[in-house]
């Protein structure tokens, strides 16, 4: 993959060429917008052409070893920081000079011990003794912060030496999908460089073409993705979704809602012996209600909804702030229950006026 293959972005895409060209880089750069847009691919492209031997207009060649090691995460003069449900992720346990230690390192002796959702103090400190030496192979040192959010007040504030006085020839790049939980001390010495959500037709593109992926229910997928890849919904399958908006349709189109509806939903949510896999439902099912329930108040993505459009005048933002802690609360009281369909008849019941006043 070259720059010429990123999916949206362009104009930080020549942003970014333009930098290579000079050869001039601020010593941290922090790339930042909501999850599941590209930040990580964009930044680990920028990445390999800073180190790239036989780069063409700025764009990385993919053939040197440099750009292959750095596709691998496993160049030797990169430092992948992240934390532990991301290196379980991307599979950074897997031996390599550059990030072996660095991801096994909250399961040594002695170590403390953090949230997976955290970058551990130790993982900094390793950083500390290797990373003050000339670099191997490339033209720089790049420590790759993933998830800079993740930092917590002690790995963060180890951190702050490095960052503000790095070592020469070393870049710090970092993502995050939340910069106001970045550690200000972190977040106000990097320059930052914002990713927007990517269109309609981009995320068309970036499904098909990256992921394989396609659905009957397209355009529904997309509204719900709302610009940023989210695997979570993409998993949910065809026939689910069919079902899901096949009981939307029939009680925001009804003029009360039932018991009957409500087994139904029970139903339809709770068909899975997996406590993640009904979760995973739950999220989905109110996922979509909630969509539709705003598209109508905003009458925007008519096209998306086609007949459960009809309820427009029924619909209020207190309406959706209802909704939001009741799709909370519903998904959080899973382990309540040692019948879970039950558990959600109940949750629901006890909502059943949010769900009529759709008919006020």
């Amino acid at each position: 993959m070259s720059f010429e293959n990123i999916i949206g972005h362009r104009e930080v895409v020549e942003n970014l060429k333009n930098r290579l060209r000079q050869q001039r880089f601020h010593h941290a750069i922090m790339f930042y917008g909501p999850a599941g847009i590209g930040k990580r691919t964009l930044a680990l492209e920028f990445i390999k052409a800073i180190n790239c031997k036989d780069s063409s207009d700025a764009n990385p060649c993919d053939n040197c070893n440099n750009c292959k090691w750095t596709t691998e995460y496993t160049h030797p003069d990169l430092f992948i920081i992240t934390n532990g449900m991301r290196a379980e992720y991307l599979q950074l346990n897997k031996g390599s000079s550059a990030k072996g230690r660095n991801a096994a390192s909250e399961d040594s002796d002695g170590l403390e011990r953090v949230s997976k959702r955290e970058i551990s103090i130790d993982r900094i400190r390793y950083l500390e003794e290797v990373i003050y030496t000339r670099p191997v192979e490339g033209k720089y040192k790049v420590i790759f912060i993933i998830d800079a959010e993740s930092l917590n007040k002690s790995s963060a504030n180890a951190f702050l030496k490095t960052l503000e006085e790095p070592p020469p020839q070393t870049l710090i790049i970092m993502t995050s999908s939340y910069l106001g939980m970045v550690p200000v001390t972190i977040r106000s010495r990097t320059e930052k460089i914002r990713l927007n959500p990517l269109s309609d037709d981009e995320m068309k593109r970036l499904l098909d073409e990256r992921l394989n992926y396609s659905s009957k229910y397209m355009d529904v997928i997309i509204r719900l993705l709302n610009g940023g890849i989210d695997r979570d919904i993409i998993s949910i399958d065809d026939e689910s979704i069919g079902e899901y908006l096949d009981i939307i349709r029939q009680f925001v189109l009804s003029d009360r809602i039932s018991f009957d509806d409500i087994v139904d939903i029970a139903g339809v949510l709770t068909n899975s012996p997996n406590r993640e896999e009904r979760e995973l439902r739950i999220g989905f099912f109110f996922d979509l209600l909630r969509a539709l329930m705003l598209d109508i108040l905003l009458d925007r993505n008519r096209g998306v909804w086609k007949d459960m459009f009809e309820v427009k005048r029924r619909i209020t933002f207190d309406m959706i702030e209802d909704l939001n802690r009741i799709a909370v609360f519903m998904k959080v009281s899973q382990g309540f229950y040692c019948n879970s369909a039950i558990g959600i008849k109940s949750e629901l019941l006890r909502y059943t006026r949010l769900w009529n006043m759709l008919s006020a």
